[in-house]
């Protein structure tokens, strides 16, 4: 199992992840659990494979999104009473 390939599942299971790209232009992606899962690790992956995991996780957080409700659906207890 490659590199890509463990990021990748890794962020669809839910954990948490940070881009990072150093002065020489070297890309990696940081992939850590929560709190009970305190283990992190570091990939150094190619631009492209960089831009898929972005393009994963930003799939990830508009499914988030859209299941929350909006604002004209939320009710407040001052339009409930």
């Amino acid at each position: 199992m490659s590199a890509f390939d463990i990021a990748k599942a890794r962020i669809e299971s839910g954990h948490k992840v940070r881009f990072y790209q150093d002065f020489y232009g070297r890309q990696s992606v940081k992939v850590y659990g929560g709190w009970m899962f305190w283990r992190s690790r570091r990939f150094v992956l190619q631009n492209e494979e960089i831009v898929e995991l972005k393009h994963i996780f930003g799939r990830r957080r508009k499914s988030v999104e859209t299941s929350l409700p909006s604002a004209s659906q939320v009710t407040t207890r001052a339009d409930a009473a």
